[in-house]
């Protein structure tokens, strides 16, 4: 009898208790010479997956050498990023799952040519998380800390 009932037992057991969530996903849709949104919005050390969709007929890429240079990611992440971009196939969609860097902005582009020149730019603004904390210095209003990545950096700092 109580083999029979362990696997029922199991399959009755979902997550462990202290399981974390899945990591929230930001769509940024690619069509013909725009990103949707056009502005991504992130928090600095906070796990997340960007969904690149490409609903047009022709490849796109999103290109953001700075961010993805200054963001951790998985192996598998790591390898869809190539010279800071990511190659969008028509109606497709690739998945990055990584962390972003300290807060700042981070200007994007489709490298495909003349693609920026008809208006596929945007940026990334990654805002401070509800770890970071002030230095206690002259400079305290300018200057903060990130426990995530410990480096200082300016208010407003914008990245290539």
């Amino acid at each position: 009898m109580q083999i029979r009932m362990m696997p029922l037992m199991l399959g009755l057991v979902g997550a462990p208790a202290g399981a974390a969530p899945a990591e929230p996903a930001h769509v940024v849709v690619l069509s013909d010479f725009s990103f949707r949104p056009s502005q991504v919005e992130l928090r600095a050390g906070e796990p997340v997956v960007l969904e690149f969709r490409n609903v047009s007929g022709s490849g796109h890429s999103f290109a953001a050498p700075a961010f993805f240079a200054a963001a951790r990611m998985s192996a598998t992440s790591n390898a869809q990023v190539r010279n800071g971009r990511i190659e969008v196939p028509a109606h497709s969609q690739v998945d990055v799952a990584l962390t972003p860097p300290v807060a700042g902005q981070y200007k994007f582009k489709c490298s495909h040519p003349f693609h920026a020149l008809m208006g596929m730019t945007g940026k990334i603004v990654v805002e401070y998380s509800h770890g970071i904390r002030r230095l206690a210095s002259p400079t305290a209003k300018r200057r903060h800390v990130c426990p995530a990545n410990p480096h200082i950096f300016a208010v407003g700092q914008e990245h290539g």
